[in-house]
């Protein structure tokens, strides 16, 4: 969720799973090690989701902005360099 393209989302699954693998592999750590830190990895990252993305999400939802975002960008900086770059009388 932290990711919305999904391929992207795969990626960073596979890269620290083969991480964790690559640990136990290499005799660095123990299996518990490994597996308590991935189930601390995944509880971070659904509490980060539940307490500070869905709800934002939900209010964007229920509020759509009449103008995309890329838009407003835009509009904001063509009207800062109208007001910053006025002729001196």
């Amino acid at each position: 969720m932290l990711v919305r393209a999904r391929p992207l989302r795969l990626l960073a699954v596979a890269a620290a799973l083969s991480m964790g693998l690559a640990r136990l592999v290499l005799g660095r750590h123990y299996a518990s090690d490994v597996l308590a830190g991935l189930a601390l990895g995944a509880a971070t990252v659904t509490a980060v989701v539940q307490v500070y993305l869905r709800p934002r999400l939900r209010q964007r939802a229920l509020c759509p902005r009449t103008v995309s975002a890329p838009e407003s960008i835009l509009a904001r900086v063509a009207r800062f360099n109208r007001r910053a770059y006025r002729p001196i009388r």
